[in-house]
């Protein structure tokens, strides 16, 4: 494995075996590209206090997926960005919202899927439950 570093202005971090593409890029405007999977510990056996996220749907309803330009420094601020903002994740999940050391808001992406698992299976119980109430008035 080899690290190097590329570019003029804007350089680029690369980690790689030799000869093959790199596993991992980390530029100097923050963007990290990697080869592969980007995966997290989320073992039970090292969790505790454990609570299914209760209110999914109406905390989802919080929420936006917006589009938007960045304007803060170093970023290209022509590119169009898709995501939530922290503020709006703030009010409904705020364990899944940091903060950098400038007071930059920042968002756990991987916090906010559990909210939609949560949401998606409420959802699917209202909808198994209208099924039956249908199939009851059809009968009727």
């Amino acid at each position: 494995t080899e690290m190097y570093a590329t570019g003029t202005g804007t350089s680029t971090l690369n980690i790689r075996k030799p000869s093959t593409s790199p596993h991992f890029q980390l530029s100097s405007l923050g963007a990290l590209t990697i080869g592969g999977s980007l995966t997290q510990n989320s073992d039970r056996n090292i969790k505790d206090n454990i609570k299914v996220i209760s209110d999914s749907l109406n905390k989802v309803s919080l929420l936006n997926g917006s589009t938007y330009t960045r304007i803060d420094e170093g970023q290209d601020p022509t590119k169009i960005h898709a995501g939530l903002i922290a503020q709006d994740v703030e009010l409904a999940l705020p364990e899944a919202v940091g903060e950098t050391e400038d007071g930059i808001k920042t968002v756990d992406y991987s916090s906010v899927v559990a909210l939609l698992v949560e949401s998606v299976k409420s959802l699917t119980t209202e909808v198994n439950n209208l099924k039956k109430e249908i199939i009851e008035l059809k009968n009727l």
